[in-house]
């Protein structure tokens, strides 16, 4: 596997490999998550997408018909659901973070927008990965 790896570098064809694979996966799991939350989720229900990070979620409550608040405190990932739903009267989009405290905390932001978290406990199990870069206030 590393050889093949190697070689796709090397004739530099991995990234376009490694984005093809990431739309057909991203197609798959749309297909999964529709089926998965078309057993909760009826027309005019109202969800909440907590960390909607570019929405995914926010796009499969939609297409089983309910009105969504979307919230996610990251500036780049807002700025895509903006993109996406700002015109959308069945979409609320909150920039914000949720947490069972009151008031400020930090919010560790990752290269890796999925893995952003204010969880201190989660943040140094996975420290070790080298994925995190910024930090911030939410």
């Amino acid at each position: 596997m590393d050889i093949c790896i190697y070689l796709m570098r090397l004739l530099r064809i991995y990234k376009i490999i490694y984005n093809i694979s990431l739309v057909l996966m991203n197609a798959v799991n749309r297909k999964k998550l529709l089926k998965f939350y078309s057993r909760f989720i009826k027309k005019d229900d109202l969800c909440f997408d907590i960390g909607a990070n570019y929405g995914r979620r926010t796009e499969i409550f939609l297409k089983l018909g309910a009105r969504v608040v979307a919230v996610e405190p990251q500036d780049a990932c807002m700025q895509e659901l903006e993109k996406k739903y700002s015109n959308n009267k069945r979409v609320i989009l909150i920039k914000k973070a949720i947490s069972d405290n009151q008031g400020e905390e930090e919010l560790m932001i990752s290269d890796s927008h999925t893995l952003s978290s204010m969880s201190k406990e989660w943040i140094n199990s996975i420290k070790s990965s080298d994925m995190f870069f910024v930090s911030t206030q939410a």
